[in-house]
């Protein structure tokens, strides 16, 4: 139908946002098919004039390189805006007659061509989050359609392996499990589960209350399918304790710094092909020792700071393993000469006044510690003693998502406290940042401990904060488990007391 509107039909237009969520389907643009198409069609004789449209286009070659670099950010797998999608042919081939994202043969009928078309200021132009498309991406675009927008599915990107990825459990597994965490609950040994989604667990027997003698290794049989990190550092692990372990075969990650292991004691990790990652910082290890973890095939760090593995040998393994990561310590020379000011007063370790007979070189910096257990300490992980002094950017406490398991990825990390915890994308960040205490215990980071009332609310005397009830969003402590039982009977007739203490 003509228009009879004039010059005033160039500036009426009844727009309707392409990407607005709430009108259920694809909605028109709303500006009069003559003056658009009269854009249209100038811009299609400037390009033809310019240069000649690309002949026998190829989608996955020349198209879909377009969409993806331009379209898919907001009409793609995580996000559907206007309910499109351009990384799949479903809906752009069809709609009403007022918006068909893409008819084929007919660039000029394509919603997609008008709206890449119109002017750079114009608040429908697409896309809108990226700079306006150029002439030669737009004549690439008008060609295809012309072509008869054949339509290759692009290939689907291979996903990643899950690191923490475990066969499922049978009945006796999760009853041998069940009994090994108790035991180790009962001797102070941790063990957390490494991410929420996983059954993989970490044990850390350097933390534990005992002295992480051979015999706690022995507390961990039953956890062989599914312990993937284990943390010995400082123990008094010996060969025969390392011997336990030769049947764990989902170990990735295996900390022995500062144990009494030796070379022969290595020979007991032959049959760990999952393992990644080997710390023998400190140990009594050998160049000897070196062929033992020769045939280890998926592992991929190995450290030997601060061992007897000679600068030589240690060229030779890297040079014969170019896959390993070699870690000697080369770029961290340890001093103890008095020499000199550290940039230090207060050992970042414990907090202490810092010695200087214990030093340590970071480049041209020298950082002090206040004794030797500390400069052991510092030398075998210093990344995060660094950025607290200053001499490196924080980066997140973890490598592996709380939530799901997989290898964090850049951009996503939130606040915990004083660390800064990453994930592998926004939603586990959103489920994090939503509930923070359920994952900090399998991230090893301490909740901050709740105010708690000084005295008993029922005896009147001194609380013990391990004995504790939730009353009304708060803990309330008592000074023993009958005072508590009391208190749980009827909450209320305590509750006066708690204002006072």
């Amino acid at each position: 139908m003509p228009c009879h509107a004039g010059p005033a039909c160039e500036v009426e237009r009844v727009r309707r946002d392409w990407e607005c969520p709430s009108l259920g389907r694809h909605p028109t643009i709303g500006i009069h098919r003559h003056t658009s198409r009269f854009k249209m069609l100038s811009t299609l004789l400037s390009l033809t004039l310019a240069s000649p449209a690309p002949v026998d286009v190829d989608f996955l070659k020349d198209v879909y390189p377009i969409l993806e670099a331009n379209c898919i950010e907001c009409h793609g797998p995580k996000k559907q805006k206007g309910d499109i999608r351009f990384d799949m042919r479903e809906g752009l081939f069809e709609g009403d007659e007022d918006f068909i994202p893409i008819v084929p043969g007919k660039p000029d009928q394509s919603t997609v061509i008008e709206l890449i078309s119109l002017d750079a200021d114009d608040p429908d132009l697409m896309p809108k989050k990226a700079d306006k498309l150029s002439d030669a991406d737009i004549a690439t675009l008008r060609t295809w359609i012309e072509e008869g927008a054949a339509w290759e599915q692009p290939p689907v990107a291979e996903a990643k392996a899950d690191p923490l990825a475990l066969p499922e459990l049978s009945e006796q597994q999760v009853a041998a499990r069940d009994r090994a965490l108790a035991a180790c609950a009962k001797a102070g040994v941790r063990v957390n589960l490494i991410a929420e989604n996983h059954h993989a667990l970490e044990v850390n027997l350097s933390l534990s209350r005992g002295d992480g003698t051979d015999g706690q290794v022995t507390l961990l049989a039953g956890l062989e399918p599914m312990l993937v990190w284990a943390n010995l550092a400082g123990t008094k692990l010996t060969d025969a304790g390392l011997s336990k372990l030769a049947g764990f075969g989902a170990l990735r990650r295996l900390n022995l710094s500062g144990t009494a292991v030796t070379d022969a004691g290595l020979a007991s990790l032959a049959k760990l092909g999952e393992l990644r990652s080997l710390n023998l910082y400190g140990t009594r290890v050998t160049d000897a020792g070196l062929k033992h973890l020769a045939s280890l095939p998926s592992l991929e760090r190995l450290y030997l700071w601060g061992t007897d593995v000679t600068p030589e040998a240690a060229k030779v393994f890297q040079a014969s393993h170019p896959a390993f990561k070699v870690n000697t310590g080369a770029e961290l020379v340890v001093t103890e000469i008095a020499s000199g000011a550290a940039i230090n007063t207060e050992c970042p370790i414990t907090g202490k006044a810092v010695s200087a007979a214990f030093v340590v070189l970071v480049g041209d910096k020298k950082v002090g510690l206040c004794c030797a257990k500390c400069k052991a300490a510092f030398e075998a992980d210093p990344g995060p003693h660094l950025v607290k002094l200053g001499l490196k950017d924080a980066g997140p406490v973890n490598d592996v998502c709380p939530v799901s398991g997989q290898p964090i990825a850049a951009g996503f990390t939130s606040k915990a406290g004083e660390d800064l915890v990453g994930f592998c994308c926004d939603k586990c960040k959103a489920t994090f940042d939503a509930a923070p205490d359920k994952f900090l215990e399998t991230l090893g980071l301490k909740k901050e401990a709740p105010e708690l009332n000084a005295l008993c609310p029922v005896s009147g005397k001194a609380v013990d904060a391990a004995v504790t009830s939730e009353y009304k969003g708060r803990s309330v402590a008592f000074c023993c488990g009958n005072c508590k039982k009391a208190f749980d009977a009827d909450p209320d007739s305590f509750a006066e007391k708690l204002g006072d203490i």
